[in-house]
């Protein structure tokens, strides 16, 4: 949990406002602001992220991704847990000549299940109120609601309640 200065990106103020909540020190509202890349910029002293996350699943948000790393660092790319269509970018500019490390991922093993265990302990044990990512809950009966609801993007996590 060594993470600090975690800069918040999106156009949902919804989720700007949890992530300032779960201990994000800056949030960006792309709808809000005129350039977000000056913004991101501002708050690292004009050297951009060492590490972004795209988790949104949007292409477009993708595109913008690599306008925030500085030189040297590090971007990894999870959002896309489904074809949500095509991005652009200029593998010269925004890999090469900044020298950014890519990751990509799309599935987990099973060790990362224990360590996502205590990385959730170690949250709840520190007064992180992670539960508040739960946006929604279905009954496993409401299973195409859910899902609806999920790729809407109108939630944040939603979860399948099974009843006994």
């Amino acid at each position: 949990m060594g993470v600090r200065n975690i800069i918040a990106v999106d156009a949902n103020q919804k989720r700007l406002d949890l992530a300032k909540q779960l201990g994000a020190a800056e949030a960006v509202n792309i709808s809000q602001t005129a350039d977000s890349v000056a913004a991101v910029k501002a708050v690292t002293g004009g050297l951009g992220v060492e590490m972004a996350f795209q988790v949104t699943g949007s292409p477009k948000a993708a595109s913008m991704l690599w306008n925030y790393v500085r030189r040297g660092g590090s971007l990894c790319e999870l959002g896309f847990f489904v074809n949500n269509g095509e991005t652009s970018y200029n593998p010269h500019l925004d890999i090469c000549n900044k020298e950014i490390k890519v990751i990509g991922s799309w599935t987990y093993a099973s060790k990362n299940w224990l360590q996502a265990c205590d990385f959730l302990k170690e949250c709840t044990l520190r007064g992180i109120p992670i539960t508040s990512i739960i946006s929604h809950r279905y009954s496993i009966d409401k299973l195409t609601e859910a899902f609806e609801k999920n790729i809407s993007m109108e939630g944040c996590k939603i979860i399948y309640q099974i009843e006994h």
